[in-house]
Protein backbone atom coordinates (compact mmCIF):
# COMPACT_ATOMS: atom_id res chain seq x y z
CA UNK A 1 0.00 0.00 0.00
CA UNK A 2 2.77 2.71 0.85
CA UNK A 3 4.65 2.07 -2.13
CA UNK A 4 1.12 2.52 -3.78
CA UNK A 5 0.91 5.42 -2.51
CA UNK A 6 4.41 6.76 -3.00
CA UNK A 7 4.13 6.28 -6.18
CA UNK A 8 0.56 7.60 -7.25
CA UNK A 9 1.02 10.56 -4.65
CA UNK A 10 3.90 12.15 -6.44
CA UNK A 11 2.25 11.39 -9.73
CA UNK A 12 -1.03 13.82 -9.04
CA UNK A 13 1.59 16.58 -7.70
CA UNK A 14 3.09 16.49 -10.88
CA UNK A 15 -0.37 16.78 -13.17
CA UNK A 16 -1.45 19.29 -10.80
CA UNK A 17 2.16 21.72 -10.30
CA UNK A 18 0.21 24.27 -11.85
CA UNK A 19 -2.45 25.03 -9.52
CA UNK A 20 0.75 25.36 -6.80
CA UNK A 21 3.11 27.06 -9.11
CA UNK A 22 4.17 29.27 -12.33
CA UNK A 23 4.45 27.31 -15.44
CA UNK A 24 7.84 28.26 -17.16
CA UNK A 25 7.81 30.55 -20.17
CA UNK A 26 10.76 31.15 -21.84
CA UNK A 27 11.16 34.70 -24.00
CA UNK A 28 10.90 32.60 -27.14
CA UNK A 29 7.32 31.13 -25.81
CA UNK A 30 6.27 34.51 -24.91
CA UNK A 31 6.97 35.95 -28.31
CA UNK A 32 4.84 32.99 -29.90
CA UNK A 33 2.18 33.47 -27.34
CA UNK A 34 1.70 37.27 -28.39
CA UNK A 35 2.43 36.67 -32.11
CA UNK A 36 -0.40 34.15 -32.61
CA UNK A 37 -2.92 35.35 -30.03
CA UNK A 38 -2.58 38.71 -32.27
CA UNK A 39 -3.04 37.29 -35.65
CA UNK A 40 -5.97 35.73 -34.05
CA UNK A 41 -7.13 39.44 -32.75
CA UNK A 42 -6.59 40.56 -35.74
CA UNK A 43 -8.16 38.31 -38.08
CA UNK A 44 -11.44 39.05 -36.21
CA UNK A 45 -11.42 42.66 -36.99
CA UNK A 46 -12.38 42.09 -40.83
CA UNK A 47 -16.24 42.32 -39.33
CA UNK A 48 -18.33 44.73 -41.23
CA UNK A 49 -20.04 46.95 -38.76
CA UNK A 50 -22.91 47.91 -41.11
CA UNK A 51 -25.41 49.68 -38.40
CA UNK A 52 -26.03 53.23 -38.48
CA UNK A 53 -27.82 52.93 -34.98
CA UNK A 54 -27.55 51.41 -31.30
CA UNK A 55 -31.49 50.98 -30.65
CA UNK A 56 -30.28 48.30 -28.08
CA UNK A 57 -27.29 49.44 -26.41
CA UNK A 58 -25.08 47.41 -24.95
CA UNK A 59 -21.75 47.82 -22.70
CA UNK A 60 -20.08 50.89 -23.55
CA UNK A 61 -23.15 51.60 -26.01
CA UNK A 62 -25.00 52.69 -22.99
CA UNK A 63 -22.44 55.95 -22.37
CA UNK A 64 -21.22 56.26 -25.65
CA UNK A 65 -22.54 56.88 -29.31
CA UNK A 66 -20.45 54.27 -31.49
CA UNK A 67 -22.50 54.87 -34.42
CA UNK A 68 -19.44 56.81 -36.52
CA UNK A 69 -18.09 53.02 -36.85
CA UNK A 70 -20.63 52.32 -39.18
CA UNK A 71 -18.58 54.75 -41.34
CA UNK A 72 -16.54 52.69 -43.81
CA UNK A 73 -13.95 55.01 -44.27
CA UNK A 74 -13.78 56.11 -40.04
CA UNK A 75 -13.80 52.39 -39.73
CA UNK A 76 -10.89 51.08 -42.11
CA UNK A 77 -8.83 53.92 -40.27
CA UNK A 78 -9.84 52.25 -36.96
CA UNK A 79 -8.92 49.01 -38.23
CA UNK A 80 -5.78 50.40 -39.08
CA UNK A 81 -4.67 51.55 -35.82
CA UNK A 82 -5.48 48.44 -34.53
CA UNK A 83 -3.60 45.90 -36.42
CA UNK A 84 -0.44 48.99 -35.88
CA UNK A 85 -1.06 48.30 -32.04
CA UNK A 86 -1.23 44.71 -32.31
CA UNK A 87 2.33 44.44 -34.31
CA UNK A 88 3.54 46.81 -31.29
CA UNK A 89 1.88 44.02 -28.80
CA UNK A 90 3.27 40.94 -30.57
CA UNK A 91 6.88 42.29 -30.24
CA UNK A 92 6.19 42.68 -26.58
CA UNK A 93 7.18 46.62 -25.93
CA UNK A 94 4.92 49.01 -24.14
CA UNK A 95 2.48 46.21 -22.99
CA UNK A 96 1.29 48.46 -20.12
CA UNK A 97 0.12 51.02 -22.94
CA UNK A 98 -0.73 49.01 -25.51
CA UNK A 99 -2.96 46.28 -23.92
CA UNK A 100 -5.56 48.70 -22.27
CA UNK A 101 -5.67 50.44 -25.95
CA UNK A 102 -6.33 46.81 -27.49
CA UNK A 103 -8.69 45.50 -24.70
CA UNK A 104 -10.79 48.98 -25.11
CA UNK A 105 -10.45 49.76 -28.72
CA UNK A 106 -11.15 45.91 -29.46
CA UNK A 107 -14.37 45.93 -27.62
CA UNK A 108 -16.01 49.22 -28.90
CA UNK A 109 -16.75 47.29 -32.63
CA UNK A 110 -18.31 44.49 -30.97
CA UNK A 111 -19.98 46.82 -28.85
CA UNK A 112 -21.62 48.20 -31.35
CA UNK A 113 -22.52 44.64 -33.29
CA UNK A 114 -24.33 43.72 -30.11
CA UNK A 115 -26.42 46.50 -29.74
CA UNK A 116 -28.66 45.77 -32.45
CA UNK A 117 -30.70 43.70 -30.63
CA UNK A 118 -29.11 40.51 -30.72
CA UNK A 119 -26.22 39.39 -29.14
CA UNK A 120 -23.29 37.24 -30.81
CA UNK A 121 -20.83 35.51 -28.36
CA UNK A 122 -18.34 34.56 -30.82
CA UNK A 123 -15.99 36.71 -30.14
CA UNK A 124 -16.47 37.69 -26.26
CA UNK A 125 -13.74 34.83 -25.48
CA UNK A 126 -11.38 37.74 -27.38
CA UNK A 127 -12.28 40.14 -25.79
CA UNK A 128 -12.08 38.57 -22.33
CA UNK A 129 -8.70 37.65 -22.67
CA UNK A 130 -7.59 41.18 -24.21
CA UNK A 131 -8.97 42.53 -21.29
CA UNK A 132 -7.27 39.87 -18.69
CA UNK A 133 -4.16 40.80 -20.53
CA UNK A 134 -4.43 44.30 -19.90
CA UNK A 135 -5.57 44.16 -16.22
CA UNK A 136 -2.35 41.99 -15.59
CA UNK A 137 0.38 44.39 -17.04
CA UNK A 138 -1.37 47.08 -15.25
CA UNK A 139 -1.06 45.27 -11.91
CA UNK A 140 2.35 43.95 -12.80
CA UNK A 141 3.71 47.46 -13.44
CA UNK A 142 1.98 48.82 -9.84
CA UNK A 143 3.73 46.45 -7.81
CA UNK A 144 7.22 46.01 -9.93
CA UNK A 145 7.36 49.60 -11.66
CA UNK A 146 6.75 50.00 -15.24
CA UNK A 147 7.82 48.16 -17.74
CA UNK A 148 8.04 49.05 -21.31
CA UNK A 149 10.26 46.64 -22.88
CA UNK A 150 9.67 43.00 -23.59
CA UNK A 151 8.00 41.23 -20.88
CA UNK A 152 10.09 39.08 -17.88
CA UNK A 153 9.78 35.65 -17.13
CA UNK A 154 7.25 36.37 -14.25
CA UNK A 155 4.90 38.57 -16.81
CA UNK A 156 5.21 35.66 -18.90
CA UNK A 157 3.97 32.97 -16.50
CA UNK A 158 1.70 35.60 -15.82
CA UNK A 159 0.19 36.41 -18.63
CA UNK A 160 -0.02 32.85 -19.81
CA UNK A 161 -1.89 31.47 -16.58
CA UNK A 162 -4.27 34.55 -17.04
CA UNK A 163 -5.07 33.71 -20.33
CA UNK A 164 -5.95 30.24 -19.60
CA UNK A 165 -7.98 31.37 -16.82
CA UNK A 166 -10.29 33.13 -19.25
CA UNK A 167 -10.77 30.05 -21.50
CA UNK A 168 -11.46 27.82 -19.18
CA UNK A 169 -13.58 29.96 -16.85
CA UNK A 170 -15.64 30.60 -20.19
CA UNK A 171 -16.81 26.93 -20.25
CA UNK A 172 -16.89 26.48 -16.22
CA UNK A 173 -19.45 29.43 -16.59
CA UNK A 174 -21.13 27.75 -19.65
CA UNK A 175 -21.60 24.49 -17.36
CA UNK A 176 -23.09 26.19 -14.28
CA UNK A 177 -24.94 28.20 -16.41
CA UNK A 178 -26.83 25.05 -17.68
CA UNK A 179 -26.96 23.28 -14.62
CA UNK A 180 -28.84 27.19 -12.58
CA UNK A 181 -31.10 27.86 -15.41
CA UNK A 182 -32.81 24.27 -15.59
CA UNK A 183 -32.66 23.71 -12.26
CA UNK A 184 -30.30 20.64 -12.08
CA UNK A 185 -32.12 19.04 -14.90
CA UNK A 186 -30.37 19.87 -17.87
CA UNK A 187 -28.68 16.22 -17.82
CA UNK A 188 -32.18 14.52 -17.87
CA UNK A 189 -33.40 17.13 -20.40
CA UNK A 190 -29.95 16.74 -22.81
CA UNK A 191 -32.01 14.34 -25.48
CA UNK A 192 -34.21 17.10 -26.65
CA UNK A 193 -30.96 19.12 -27.98
CA UNK A 194 -32.20 17.18 -31.02
CA UNK A 195 -35.13 19.56 -31.85
CA UNK A 196 -32.43 22.44 -32.00
CA UNK A 197 -30.38 20.58 -34.78
CA UNK A 198 -33.40 20.30 -36.48
CA UNK A 199 -34.52 24.02 -35.67
CA UNK A 200 -30.67 24.68 -37.35
CA UNK A 201 -31.08 23.04 -40.14
CA UNK A 202 -34.87 24.34 -41.02
CA UNK A 203 -33.61 27.90 -40.48
CA UNK A 204 -29.96 27.36 -42.66
CA UNK A 205 -33.25 26.05 -45.21
CA UNK A 206 -35.22 29.15 -44.89
CA UNK A 207 -32.39 31.44 -45.27
CA UNK A 208 -30.39 30.23 -48.31
CA UNK A 209 -33.35 28.00 -50.07
CA UNK A 210 -30.53 25.22 -50.42
CA UNK A 211 -32.04 22.38 -51.73
CA UNK A 212 -29.12 20.26 -49.40
CA UNK A 213 -30.82 21.69 -46.28
CA UNK A 214 -33.91 20.42 -47.29
CA UNK A 215 -36.02 18.06 -44.79
CA UNK A 216 -35.22 17.27 -41.09
CA UNK A 217 -31.34 15.56 -40.27
CA UNK A 218 -31.36 11.91 -39.84
CA UNK A 219 -28.87 12.33 -36.92
CA UNK A 220 -31.38 13.84 -35.23
CA UNK A 221 -34.41 11.98 -35.68
CA UNK A 222 -32.11 8.96 -34.48
CA UNK A 223 -31.00 10.84 -31.16
CA UNK A 224 -34.59 11.82 -30.36
CA UNK A 225 -35.42 7.65 -31.01
CA UNK A 226 -32.69 6.93 -28.35
CA UNK A 227 -33.16 9.54 -25.80
CA UNK A 228 -30.61 7.56 -23.51
CA UNK A 229 -28.12 7.72 -26.35
CA UNK A 230 -28.57 11.27 -26.70
CA UNK A 231 -28.56 11.86 -23.17
CA UNK A 232 -24.89 10.44 -22.76
CA UNK A 233 -23.89 12.28 -25.83
CA UNK A 234 -24.36 15.66 -24.90
CA UNK A 235 -23.35 15.48 -21.62
CA UNK A 236 -19.89 14.39 -22.23
CA UNK A 237 -19.33 17.91 -23.82
CA UNK A 238 -20.62 18.84 -20.52
CA UNK A 239 -18.83 17.15 -18.79
CA UNK A 240 -16.14 18.41 -20.26
CA UNK A 241 -16.43 22.20 -19.67
CA UNK A 242 -16.90 21.01 -16.22
CA UNK A 243 -13.28 19.59 -15.73
CA UNK A 244 -11.52 22.17 -18.28
CA UNK A 245 -10.03 23.80 -15.44
CA UNK A 246 -7.86 21.49 -14.65
CA UNK A 247 -6.21 22.42 -18.00
CA UNK A 248 -4.31 24.58 -15.35
CA UNK A 249 -2.94 22.09 -13.21
CA UNK A 250 0.07 21.29 -16.35
CA UNK A 251 0.91 21.67 -19.41
CA UNK A 252 0.10 17.69 -20.01
CA UNK A 253 -3.57 18.12 -18.74
CA UNK A 254 -3.89 21.25 -20.71
CA UNK A 255 -3.10 19.68 -24.08
CA UNK A 256 -5.36 16.88 -23.34
CA UNK A 257 -8.52 18.96 -22.24
CA UNK A 258 -7.36 21.50 -25.42
CA UNK A 259 -7.92 18.51 -27.93
CA UNK A 260 -11.05 17.60 -26.20
CA UNK A 261 -12.45 20.83 -26.40
CA UNK A 262 -11.36 21.08 -29.98
CA UNK A 263 -13.01 17.41 -30.86
CA UNK A 264 -16.41 18.71 -28.74
CA UNK A 265 -16.68 21.75 -31.18
CA UNK A 266 -15.86 19.97 -34.32
CA UNK A 267 -18.74 17.37 -33.22
CA UNK A 268 -20.85 20.42 -32.63
CA UNK A 269 -20.11 21.83 -35.98
CA UNK A 270 -21.03 18.46 -37.73
CA UNK A 271 -24.37 17.67 -35.88
CA UNK A 272 -25.92 21.65 -35.68
CA UNK A 273 -23.82 23.38 -38.05
CA UNK A 274 -22.72 25.81 -35.14
CA UNK A 275 -18.73 27.21 -35.30
CA UNK A 276 -16.81 28.21 -32.51
CA UNK A 277 -13.31 28.95 -34.68
CA UNK A 278 -11.86 31.64 -31.87
CA UNK A 279 -12.91 28.91 -29.23
CA UNK A 280 -10.63 26.44 -31.16
CA UNK A 281 -8.16 28.80 -31.62
CA UNK A 282 -7.40 29.73 -28.31
CA UNK A 283 -7.93 26.88 -26.48
CA UNK A 284 -4.43 25.46 -29.44
CA UNK A 285 -2.64 28.64 -28.29
CA UNK A 286 -3.24 28.12 -24.12
CA UNK A 287 -4.23 24.91 -23.47
CA UNK A 288 -2.59 22.90 -25.82
CA UNK A 289 0.44 24.75 -26.20
CA UNK A 290 1.33 25.33 -29.49
CA UNK A 291 3.69 28.76 -28.99
CA UNK A 292 5.25 26.19 -26.35
CA UNK A 293 5.97 23.48 -28.88
CA UNK A 294 7.46 25.75 -31.52
CA UNK A 295 9.36 27.24 -28.88
CA UNK A 296 10.44 24.05 -27.99
CA UNK A 297 11.67 23.04 -31.30
CA UNK A 298 13.44 26.74 -32.29
CA UNK A 299 15.46 26.43 -28.57
CA UNK A 300 17.24 23.39 -29.88
CA UNK A 301 18.61 25.55 -32.57
CA UNK A 302 22.17 26.63 -31.49
CA UNK A 303 23.66 28.87 -30.72
CA UNK A 304 21.44 31.78 -30.24
CA UNK A 305 22.52 34.37 -33.23
CA UNK A 306 21.42 31.79 -35.51
CA UNK A 307 18.29 30.61 -33.52
CA UNK A 308 18.10 34.34 -34.45
CA UNK A 309 18.56 34.90 -37.88
CA UNK A 310 16.70 32.30 -38.23
CA UNK A 311 13.37 33.80 -36.86
CA UNK A 312 14.45 37.25 -38.53
CA UNK A 313 15.02 35.38 -41.95
CA UNK A 314 11.43 33.56 -41.30
CA UNK A 315 9.76 37.31 -40.48
CA UNK A 316 11.09 38.99 -43.63
CA UNK A 317 10.00 36.08 -45.63
CA UNK A 318 6.00 37.31 -45.40
CA UNK A 319 6.14 40.70 -46.89
CA UNK A 320 8.56 39.47 -49.55
CA UNK A 321 6.15 36.32 -50.36
CA UNK A 322 3.85 39.40 -52.01
CA UNK A 323 6.64 39.49 -55.02
CA UNK A 324 5.94 35.82 -55.28
CA UNK A 325 2.67 35.62 -55.73
CA UNK A 326 0.97 35.10 -59.33
CA UNK A 327 0.25 38.49 -61.20
CA UNK A 328 -3.77 38.01 -60.72
CA UNK A 329 -3.31 38.40 -57.37
CA UNK A 330 -0.65 40.94 -56.90
CA UNK A 331 -2.96 43.00 -59.19
CA UNK A 332 -5.97 41.97 -57.54
CA UNK A 333 -4.73 43.57 -54.18
CA UNK A 334 -2.35 45.62 -52.92
CA UNK A 335 0.33 44.89 -50.74
CA UNK A 336 -0.91 46.38 -47.55
CA UNK A 337 -4.73 44.48 -48.57
CA UNK A 338 -2.71 40.89 -49.21
CA UNK A 339 -1.31 40.95 -45.92
CA UNK A 340 -4.71 41.46 -44.71
CA UNK A 341 -5.84 38.87 -46.88
CA UNK A 342 -2.69 36.58 -45.25
CA UNK A 343 -4.21 36.82 -41.57
CA UNK A 344 -8.03 36.39 -42.81
CA UNK A 345 -7.13 33.10 -43.92
CA UNK A 346 -7.58 31.71 -40.34
CA UNK A 347 -11.54 31.47 -41.65
CA UNK A 348 -10.02 28.16 -42.82
CA UNK A 349 -10.66 27.03 -39.66
CA UNK A 350 -14.40 27.11 -39.77
CA UNK A 351 -15.20 27.25 -43.67
CA UNK A 352 -12.98 24.55 -44.43
CA UNK A 353 -11.35 25.59 -48.03
CA UNK A 354 -8.11 24.20 -46.93
CA UNK A 355 -7.13 23.29 -50.85
CA UNK A 356 -7.93 27.39 -51.68
CA UNK A 357 -6.15 28.20 -48.39
CA UNK A 358 -2.95 26.46 -49.14
CA UNK A 359 -2.88 27.35 -52.69
CA UNK A 360 -2.86 30.63 -51.74
CA UNK A 361 -0.33 30.56 -48.65
CA UNK A 362 1.89 28.16 -50.77
CA UNK A 363 4.45 31.12 -52.04
CA UNK A 364 4.21 32.38 -48.38
CA UNK A 365 5.90 29.09 -47.05
CA UNK A 366 8.15 28.41 -49.90
CA UNK A 367 9.58 32.45 -49.54
CA UNK A 368 9.77 32.11 -45.96
CA UNK A 369 11.62 28.49 -45.67
CA UNK A 370 14.00 29.87 -47.87
CA UNK A 371 14.30 33.41 -46.18
CA UNK A 372 14.53 31.34 -43.02
CA UNK A 373 17.68 29.17 -44.44
CA UNK A 374 19.08 32.53 -45.79
CA UNK A 375 18.95 34.05 -41.96
CA UNK A 376 20.61 31.08 -40.20
CA UNK A 377 23.12 30.68 -42.57
CA UNK A 378 24.05 34.57 -42.20
CA UNK A 379 24.15 34.32 -39.08
CA UNK A 380 26.52 31.33 -38.94
CA UNK A 381 28.73 33.08 -41.45
CA UNK A 382 28.47 36.15 -39.21
CA UNK A 383 29.60 34.36 -35.72
CA UNK A 384 31.97 32.42 -37.56
CA UNK A 385 33.97 35.42 -38.58
CA UNK A 386 33.54 37.10 -35.22
CA UNK A 387 35.14 33.98 -33.36
CA UNK A 388 38.01 33.56 -36.02
CA UNK A 389 41.07 34.63 -34.71
CA UNK A 390 42.71 37.66 -36.48
CA UNK A 391 46.06 37.55 -38.80
CA UNK A 392 48.53 40.10 -38.73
Amino acid sequence: MSSLRNSVIPSLRKFAAGFFSLPTVSPLEGLFLRLLFGIVVASTLSLQVPFRDQPHPVGLAHFFDLTWLSDPQKLSAYRAVLYALLLVYASGWFLPIVLPLLAVGYSLMFTLYNSQGFTHHGYQIISLTLLVQAVTVVYYSILKGLRLRTPDALLNSWLLVQSQVVVTGTYLVSFLTKLFATGGMWFWNANYIALDMIKTQRQHYFSMFNPADLGDPPEAIWLLEHPWMARGLFASGVVLEAIAFFALGSRRLGLVIGVGLILMHRSVKMLMGLRFQNNEMLSAIFLIGVPYFLARCLERVHPAAVRLGLLIGAGVGIPLSYFAQPAAIQNAMPFSYYLVALVNSLSVWANGNWGEMMKFTLPVWITCLVTAAAGALGARLFTGAKMRPSIG
